[in-house]
């Protein structure tokens, strides 16, 4: 009974990031297995002893213990995990759409490189244009030259492409100035827009008290007039911008006569599309309602963050244009626990030299996520697990590594290596020739030889529990016996090949087949206090077998008993994507 408790107490800990939940143990135990219900007492107890233990360790350790003392677990788990997935609800079905008719827009703005929550943005546009057959615009809202970066346009698409991103067109809202200053000079005809040569400040104390100031009163032909030595340079920054007039009694305080256009000097900040030809810009308030009615988008799945303010403008906008507002859909944000999302807090970073840039591993950029291993798919499986509500959703380090090792079980090649290695010396061995399969169960990774002679490094974390006197087997090798620990090495002498009950299994590398490697492992950047952890990024020295010279830069592995990693560069580092816990 005590061995049944415990494979349910690991498994329940396997599919919860590490976390057992006493309940859900104990439902699982009483309905699967009903003939235990007369000790549930005694079961409880046990439950909560082991789940208390297990919950001590981490998912590494975890997954460790249920591969070797339950290998079929894992993979009976996994295999009603995927049943379950097939049985998951799509998202909610969007109002007033049809089949073939929709669009949707992917709106980045080219001001930074894109994060993982801007991934899950475009993945829930992808998965609803998938969902009605619709189509899908690719619109840069890049009308911010004091920000925008010739970078972050190829960062954005590389990303969207990463994801599984497609797109049926693509447009620059930066290359439609002069389509602009066309709508706003007719909606300056039309008395709606005038210009403003208050100070920001005055701008803003009236806003908050609901008044009007004198300029809106302008005659239409001096706003016109106005508005074309504007687009000429000749007003300075901050001397005069365009007002939309809305409704200075609104409740809606984004109503209350908003900034449609302001004045950016092009000799100081020159855009990376259009140069330094323009004067005048948009707000991204006008610049969207205009690209939203000449596109056609008929859907605007957005962050909630946008919030519910910016409707009624934008909306309000659309109709004095002549056209009919999209429906616009706002979920939840995406909280990324410990991690960091704002562009200028990366930035920041990145210029302090606390991380190497913006694709450094400890980011949730989609850089960085890449160069950790993390795989495009994880993305799609947060947004069907999470959902789009209108709570906001938290997502955790756990969970996205949890995803990744389910994707990467499956097809990950299986290696041998070793972390601070120990040197380790068989006194009464001769060369051997093993052959190895690269997974145990996807045979078309095929096989892989590895040859040893009497000379293995194992990892120190091995090395100091053992003993002397103490017999051992090297994994998938043979059964030794230690004769000494020296400060330098182990010696030990060779005792059989068939398997020993109870005795312990090692992890090792073959001194004459190894290839020494700088092991990069990645810790939480955020310390739980909120500061910064500047010890987050270890280094390790180690071996690894050296089949791996046969892998491409960028491949996956599974290392045996440490966890899985990515080649990022030949003989010079792995990267974990698991923490290691010491």
């Amino acid at each position: 009974m005590k061995d049944l408790v415990r494979k349910e107490v690991l498994l329940n800990a396997y599919l919860h990031n590490g976390k057992a939940n006493v309940g859900s143990v104990m439902k699982k135990l009483m309905g699967n297995y009903p003939e235990l219900r007369e000790q549930s007492k005694e079961i409880m107890e046990l439950v909560k002893q082991l789940v208390n233990e297990i919950n001590q360790k981490n998912l590494e350790e975890i997954t460790n213990i249920l591969e070797k003392d339950y290998p079929d677990a894992i993979k009976n788990a996994e295999t009603s995990k995927k049943e379950k997935k097939q049985q998951r609800k799509e998202l909610p079905p969007l109002p007033k759409a049809e089949k073939g008719k929709v669009v949707l827009r992917y709106a980045p703005d080219p001001s930074k490189y894109p994060h993982i929550g801007h991934a899950l943005n475009y993945m829930i546009n992808e998965l609803y244009r998938e969902k009605y057959s619709g189509k899908a615009v690719l619109r840069f809202d890049d009308t911010n030259p004091q920000k925008v970066a010739l970078e972050y346009y190829d960062a954005i698409k590389d990303g969207m492409q990463w994801v599984g991103c497609k797109w049926d067109k693509e447009v620059k809202a930066s290359e439609n100035l002069e389509h602009f200053y066309k709508l706003s000079e007719k909606l300056i005809k039309d008395g709606h827009f005038y210009v403003c040569t208050c100070r920001a400040e005055k701008i803003k104390e009236y806003r908050e008290k609901m008044l009007e100031c004198e300029c809106r009163s302008r005659p239409i032909n001096e706003n016109l007039e106005m508005f074309k030595q504007m687009t000429e340079g000749k007003y300075s920054p901050g001397s005069a911008v365009i007002r939309l007039k809305g409704n200075m009694k609104s409740k809606n305080s984004v109503m209350r006569d908003p900034v449609m256009f302001r004045i950016v000097n092009p000799k100081q900040y020159p855009h990376p599309i259009v140069g330094d030809k323009y004067w005048l810009w948009p707000t991204y308030d006008f610049e969207t309602s205009v690209m939203e009615k000449d596109l056609g988008i008929t859907h605007v799945l957005r962050s909630a963050e946008f919030g519910k303010m910016r409707v009624e403008l934008q909306s309000y906008l659309i109709k004095l244009l002549g056209g009919e507002p999209p429906i616009f859909h706002q979920y939840s944000r995406f909280n990324i626990i410990g991690a960091i999302t704002k562009g200028r807090e990366i930035r920041e970073l990145v210029e302090k030299g606390i991380v190497d840039g913006w694709d450094d591993i400890r980011l949730v950029t989609i850089s960085g996520l890449r160069k950790r291993g993390i795989v495009p798919e994880v993305i799609k499986d947060l947004i069907l697990e999470i959902g789009i509500t209108a709570k906001n959703a938290k997502i955790t380090w756990e969970k996205i590594v949890a995803f990744n090792r389910r994707h990467l079980d499956a097809t990950a090649p299986r290696l041998f290596a070793v972390l601070n290695p120990v040197p380790l010396e068989i006194t009464n061995v001769s060369s051997r020739e093993i052959t190895l399969k690269y997974h145990p169960d996807n045979k078309k990774l095929g096989e892989r030889t590895i040859k040893t002679s009497n000379e293995f490094y194992i990892s120190k974390s091995d090395a100091e529990v053992l003993k002397q006197g103490e017999t051992f087997r090297l994994k998938d090798l043979y059964n030794v016996k230690i004769i000494e620990i020296t400060n330098e090495k182990i010696i030990a002498k060779y005792q059989s090949d068939e398997l020993i009950p109870k005795t312990k299994k090692i992890q090792w590398v073959s001194k004459e087949h190894a290839l020494e490697l700088d092991y990069t492992i990645p810790l939480p950047l955020i310390n739980k206090d909120g500061t910064i952890n500047k010890n987050s990024l270890v280094k390790v020295k180690g071996y690894v077998e050296d089949n791996i010279k046969g892998f491409e830069i960028g491949s996956l592995f599974q290392l045996e008993r440490i966890g899985f990693a990515k080649l990022n560069k030949m003989q010079e580092y792995v990267v974990y994507m698991h923490e290691i816990h010491k």
